[in-house]
């Protein structure tokens, strides 16, 4: 029962979403159902309404009963494609752009550690894909059921001039023929269902030959070519053992139904009528009648058994986004925290450690520390070190397993993305650029007046990268990436680096974390952002994450952090006086530079 309640639920979200952002789609559908019904009724009687008036009625009335009848149904057809080919796909884009958006809203509240997982992306791709297919599915569903309905009542007041008992067999053959269908349904999703991965995979293997930050890799070097080559065999042979594993036991169930429709749906009806015809008991006309009676019940019958299965089949699709949109970020109670005791500080990690997975090692061991306001801090350390994760935990990306964040006064686990946003900026090493235009890339939203314009110039300027923006033939409105627009724009590392510290700029947040900000640029660029950073942004704390020691010298602390534990802290001063990791560290990086001077 419990089943039956959620099929019927998620089928009735689709519902809602529909009448939410294309409602005219159901007028639509009751002008169909009226049709659809009329037709039938006219199908199923029109060869018993001719033959049996030839004997009675002059032969101009029947032939003008019948151009009638087709010229009224040619005019109805033609108002029903305009309403097909026209109408209704411009509200199924309306739809789908209503879900999709709900879909993209939804996904950026969810934490990243949750999307991380490959479970997230197995059912978000599932999800991606129901967008487009399941609104018009479920419309199909419900038209074919209740139309079917309709269309079952008037061939069982048509039939019973004939026999009820007729009607009554063909009801039953329909109904055991929808049962194997519903049952090849099952199946089917099962194999849709273990295929998503596999196709994910082989999906990625196609996508990754044509997008631009992998042209020049995968062309420089051909060994990738076996590589993509002999990983894309694998997962078709996959593939294909998904299909073997079900395709077998589809084929049969098929048969069989196949089976069940032409000896009780398609040659017992002839045989009725052909004896009724010899025995002189039946009319020609009634053996029509009985034609187009056999003709549209398991049709009628398919539809609305079938209709009635398809709400579960339907369900199952439907439950891959209703599970994204329906997922509940867990979050604490908002309890205000006492003030610290020094004012100035605006964000604490009180003994905070942290997994991925449980039953994994610790990536953060019983972490605190204070951030002030103004203050500029440095994580440095070896690779898987954990400084990355901690940053994305200040950021309030993930959610700590042990202790606690405080923003403000605010448990961070208890705030909305918009309200951590607001006071947290961060830019993470890949600074990868959207394919939308520049100026929307650096406000992180789209420009709704000429100030917003000033303001991304102002950005542009600080970082050096005005004058190359603005000779561009679009200027700010350049889409970056030629993958959509041929006057689209691709910058290198260095500048795509630039330009996401430019979105620092405009930033209103008092603390900016940034990862590894300068990898892309050269020494002296390098040196040059970390002045332009801590001159304009001397007001704010920033925590910044570098493999480069030769940035964080004139950092107010620099914390070395090694197996998920902060180890050392300091200033560079005194971190070389204690002649520690740090210090070691730092040695190793200032010999190297040596000998390359050398």
């Amino acid at each position: 029962m419990g089943e039956i309640k959620k099929d019927i639920k998620n089928n009735l979200f689709i519902l809602k979403c529909i009448y939410v952002a294309g409602k005219a789609i159901f007028p639509i559908l009751l002008f169909k159902l009226i049709v659809d019904t009329a037709w039938v009724y006219i199908d199923a009687n029109i060869g018993l309404w001719i033959f049996d008036r030839v004997s009675i009625s002059p032969l101009s009335q029947t032939l003008a009963l019948v151009i009638v009848l087709y010229v009224g149904l040619l005019l109805v057809n033609g108002f029903e494609e305009w309403l097909d080919t026209v109408v209704q796909p411009i509200l199924s884009t309306r739809v789908t752009e209503y879900m999709s958006q709900k879909l993209i809203r939804k996904v950026f509240e969810i934490r990243q550690a949750d999307v991380e997982k490959p479970g997230f992306y197995d059912r978000y791709s599932r999800a991606i894909s129901e967008i487009g297919t399941r609104p018009s599915a479920v419309i199909n569903l419900v038209r074919n059921l209740v139309t079917g309905i309709f269309q079952l009542i008037v061939l069982i007041i048509t039939a019973s001039k004939i026999s009820y008992a007729f009607v009554l067999a063909f009801v039953g053959a329909s109904l055991v023929s929808t049962c194997i269908s519903g049952v090849i349904n099952s199946l089917d999703y099962k194999q849709y269902e273990e295929s998503t991965k596999v196709n994910r995979r082989l999906s990625y293997v196609n996508r990754v030959i044509y997008q631009p930050e992998f042209g020049r890799l995968l062309r420089t070097s051909l060994g990738y070519r076996d590589v993509l080559s002999d990983n894309y065999a694998f997962h078709s042979e996959k593939l294909r053992g998904v299909i073997r594993k079900f395709s077998k036991k589809i084929c049969v169930l098929r048969v069989i139904n196949q089976f069940v429709s032409v000896v009780f749906l398609r040659l017992t009806p002839w045989i009725i009528a052909i004896v009724g015809l010899y025995n002189q008991t039946t009319t020609v006309g009634e053996v029509l009648l009985i034609m187009g009676v056999t003709a549209y019940i398991p049709m009628i019958c398919d539809a609305i058994f079938g209709s009635a299965v398809n709400v579960r089949k339907q369900s199952r699709y439907i439950e891959n986004l209703r599970m994204i949109l329906d997922y509940k970020v867990e979050k604490k109670t908002d309890k205000t925290m006492p003030d610290p005791e020094e004012p100035d500080i605006i964000e604490t990690v009180d003994k905070v450690s942290f997994f991925y997975s449980r039953g994994e090692k610790l990536i953060l061991d019983n972490i605190s520390l204070n951030l002030k306001m103004g203050e500029k801090i440095a994580f440095v350390g070896p690779n898987g070190a954990g400084k990355t994760t901690l940053a994305c935990l200040i950021a309030g990306l993930y959610a700590a397993n042990d202790g606690r964040i405080i923003l403000e006064g605010h448990d961070i686990d208890s705030m909305d993305r918009v309200s951590i946003e607001e006071r947290i900026v961060m830019m993470t090493q890949e600074s990868t650029l959207l394919r939308v235009s520049v100026a929307e890339n650096i406000l992180h939203r789209p420009l709704t007046c000429e100030e917003d314009y000033q303001i991304v110039e102002d950005a542009l300027k600080k970082v050096g990268m005005y004058e190359r923006v603005t000779s561009l033939k679009n200027g700010l409105d350049t889409i970056v990436s030629r993958e959509f627009e041929d006057d689209g724009v691709e910058f290198s590392g260095g500048e795509q680096q630039r330009l996401a510290i430019a979105r620092i700029f405009v930033s209103k947040a008092k603390l900016i974390i940034m990862d590894e900000p300068t990898s892309a640029v050269d020494a002296f660029s390098e040196r040059e952002i970390i002045d332009l950073l801590f001159d304009l942004l001397k007001d704010r704390t920033i925590i910044i994450i570098s493999h480069r020691l030769s940035i964080v010298t004139n950092m107010d602390r620099i914390m070395y952090i090694d197996h998920g534990k902060i180890e050392e802290t300091g200033t560079h001063r005194e971190l070389l006086e204690k002649k520690g990791k740090y210090h070691h560290l730092f040695s190793v990086q200032a010999a190297s530079y040596r000998e390359v001077e050398l």
